[in-house]
């Protein structure tokens, strides 16, 4: 989002539909007119002094207010028929003024310092992340080139793996360069995530680019062995992947649909890394963080 886009605002007013689903979606008009580049998340600024970030979701070129809205709006007190004014004011941040059904401006709670504090763990079901999908309506003819594609990303992805396995097999100096920036990408990766732990993470290996799986750490899965079926990635920019899991007999989670295709939409390649962190548990819902080697 350009500095231009600054001091812009919207309205919206608060229905019970969105206190129940615990997501708020952003108008349209103001999405396709000043939402893109829009970092993610977001920080929603109280008159009062506190802040508390969202994070967003892309859905059908509708952005919504998902991981984090639920935690705002229960510590606003927002009740039905409250009306709220957000303005960007740039670097990601939106100032909020919420007003009570008389009009006025409402009291807010006591000031909390939030500014680098976690959002809360969403604890119920939200309709709208329950319900994600990428469905896209494509005439044939599209849906004919776009499998030319897949398949042509697909045959690079495994060409890139063997001109790497030969070049290290004839080059031992190419082989320990390999190495030698995958430790050190593998370090930086560790120092970022240390902090969490809800996230696994995963070096892309000659395994995850010729099948459609990935296999979760026994430990890290080992909570959500009862969540099979969807669960959704995201990326920063608010892009969705929704991918089907299911317990393999070694008691692991397996994403065993839907990895192949977000493999090949973020071009991964042998050595980037992914960090995949937990932001809700109930909706297995995960952001992926993707450092690559090159």
């Amino acid at each position: 989002m350009s500095s231009q886009c600054q001091g812009v605002q919207f309205l919206k007013v608060i229905v019970e539909s969105i206190l129940q689903s615990g997501t708020m979606k952003v108008p349209t008009s103001f999405v396709s007119r000043h939402w893109q580049g829009m970092p993610n998340p977001v920080i929603l600024s109280l008159p009062n002094g506190s802040k508390s970030k969202v994070f967003w979701l892309n859905q059908d070129g509708g952005v919504w207010f998902c991981y984090g809205w639920k935690e705002f709006a229960k510590y606003s007190k927002l009740d039905v028929s409250h009306s709220i004014v957000f303005r960007y004011e740039g670097n990601s941040c939106f100032n909020v003024i919420i007003f009570g059904e008389s009009g006025l401006e409402i009291e807010y709670p006591l000031s909390r310092d939030a500014t680098n504090e976690e959002v809360g763990e969403i604890d119920e079901a939200s309709y709208f992340c329950a319900n994600l999908s990428e469905e896209r309506s494509k005439r044939p003819r599209e849906e004919a080139q776009e499998e030319e594609e897949e398949k042509s990303n697909r045959q690079k992805t495994c060409s890139d793996y063997s001109k790497h396995k030969n070049s290290a097999g004839t080059s031992s100096n190419g082989q320990e360069d390999f190495r030698t920036k995958l430790r050190m990408l593998r370090e930086k990766v560790e120092e970022m995530f240390n902090y969490n732990p809800n996230h696994f993470t995963c070096v892309i290996k000659e395994k995850h680019t010729e099948r459609d799986l990935l296999v979760m750490p026994a430990e890290f899965a080992k909570p959500y062995l009862h969540k099979e079926g969807t669960a959704t990635l995201f990326v920063e920019h608010g892009r969705t992947w929704k991918v089907e899991t299911e317990a393999n007999s070694h008691k692991q989670l397996e994403v065993v649909f839907g990895w192949r295709e977000f493999l090949l939409d973020n071009k991964l390649k042998l050595g980037d890394i992914c960090a995949f962190e937990v932001l809700d548990r109930e909706l297995l819902l995960f952001k992926v963080t993707i450092c690559r080697l090159e």
